[in-house]
């Protein structure tokens, strides 16, 4: 959902198609959590920041894309998303995608070499190289699966954690079914951007981003706010990954609601959240409610109605 709510409604009378799609927490010690900044001049979440990711392509889950996962079959993706019901390549093409956006956007490749080690870009002309490989990837000319074959890599999908999982409410023009992925950046890789899709980046402290949002500097939407605000709360990353290891992981489908003042997002673990399939029972310490006012979304417990 964008900054301004209204703009992205879809008000015509045919259902959005919900389109699957993946977006990765990268994070660095000392702690700090990367987001990118999307280009204002997007018809859809323009300035907004946001994880990295985007939605499944076709070649996210081609068949001979899936042995190139180290460390994870189609069983155990499936498994580790809690969603039994999926086809192993098609969560195996979730990993993938979160691979694969990671690196249009930001940069970094989650990849091993021929050797076993993690990928390093060591020298500049090994740097040059996979910014090429970035660059084709991104327009569509090249594909992860030919790109392995070519440098000789596997993907080290083993390094993604599930997270959580958001689906967009129907109201929204743009709808998708998102899995979140934690992981670490790899030793001797930097962050970039896209600077197509993105005007920009940051590393910050969960606690500083939180603080750039309430005083306006940065536009947050509900599901990273509520991811931020749910990292806030670990002092180290190895907590998080402890935490989110042992927290199994349930679909979040906002229910949206009007209180004549205000529009907000009424969140699984709400007290009078109604989507059956969704609901999670109530949890009185997480605030279980995200509204639009004064031109920014704000967290809220029903009790306080802010």
């Amino acid at each position: 959902m964008d900054n301004d709510p209204a703009e992205n409604l879809n008000t015509g009378s045919t259902p959005i198609q919900v389109q699957d799609a993946s977006t990765v927490i990268l994070l660095r010690e000392p702690y700090r959590v990367f987001l990118v900044q999307r280009e204002i001049r997007q018809d859809f979440l323009g300035g907004v920041c946001v994880f990295p990711g985007g939605k499944m392509d076709a070649e996210d889950s081609d068949e001979e894309l899936c042995p190139l996962a180290k460390g994870v079959d189609g069983l155990t993706a499936k498994t580790l998303l809690y969603e039994p019901e999926l086809e192993g390549c098609t969560a195996l093409g979730l990993f993938f995608a979160a691979i694969r956006e990671l690196y249009e956007e930001a940069g970094i490749l989650l990849a091993y070499a021929a050797d076993g080690s993690p990928i390093e870009f060591g020298d500049d002309m090994m740097r040059q190289r996979f910014d090429e490989y970035r660059t084709a990837i991104h327009e569509k000319r090249l594909t992860l699966k030919e790109l392995a074959r070519m440098e000789c890599l596997s993907y080290a999908v083993d390094t993604l954690l599930p997270y959580s999982h958001w689906i967009t409410p129907e109201p929204v023009k743009k709808r998708f079914d998102t899995r979140f992925f934690l992981a670490r950046i790899p030793r001797g890789q930097k962050t970039d951007f896209d600077q197509v899709e993105l005007m920009g980046y940051l590393w910050r402290e969960p606690g500083e981003i939180l603080e750039q949002h309430s005083e306006g500097k940065i536009k947050l939407i509900p599901p990273t706010l509520k991811t931020i605000e749910e990292l806030s709360s670990f002092t180290s990353i190895d907590k998080l990954f402890l935490h989110a290891r042992s927290n199994p992981v349930y679909p979040i489908l906002p229910e949206p609601y009007t209180d004549g003042e205000s529009f907000g997002i009424k969140l699984p673990h709400d007290p009078e959240y109604t989507i059956e399939a969704y609901r999670q029972s109530p949890s009185p310490q997480s605030p279980s409610r995200v509204v639009f006012r004064d031109g920014m979304w704000k967290t809220a417990f029903r009790e306080h109605g802010e």
